[in-house]
């Protein structure tokens, strides 16, 4: 399951395509499952038959609003901790997997919430560009 709903702001995301086709080509089903237009019945559908859910990049905050809304973190949560469900994200998708998001917030990213807790799924916050600064001031 690729959920590149992060990216859904973004004028162009080749990432994305990128992704589902190396998980395609590594045989793989890819069923995409946009967050920002789901209800929780359709994630409840969806994720109830996948083996592994792949979140993409993009905006973290807009990422969290879809996820909350929609019920996401409801069903992904529960069935990761119980093994019946493999979460793999990059990017804001990888953000995400933490406890807090709030380290990524950025001025630009459209997404609202009250809160910027993460889905916790790793004790640690994950900064996935934290050296994309350094590294252009080296440059």
């Amino acid at each position: 399951m690729l959920v590149p709903t992060a990216a859904s702001p973004l004028p162009s995301a080749p990432f994305v395509r990128a992704a589902a086709e190396l998980l395609g080509g590594e045989g793989l089903a890819v069923d995409v499952l946009d967050l920002e237009g789901a209800s929780g019945d359709d994630v409840r559908r969806v994720l109830g038959g996948a083996q592994v859910v792949f979140v993409t990049g993009g905006y973290p905050v807009f990422l969290l609003e879809h996820v909350r809304r929609s019920g996401f973190d409801r069903v992904a949560v529960p069935a990761v901790g119980d093994g019946s469900l493999a979460y793999v994200g990059i990017s804001a998708g990888a953000a995400l997997a933490g406890p807090d998001l709030r380290p990524l917030r950025g001025s630009d990213d459209p997404g609202t919430v009250d809160s910027t807790a993460g889905l916790g799924l790793v004790p640690f916050v994950v900064l996935p560009h934290r050296t994309r600064e350094r590294t252009a001031r080296r440059g």
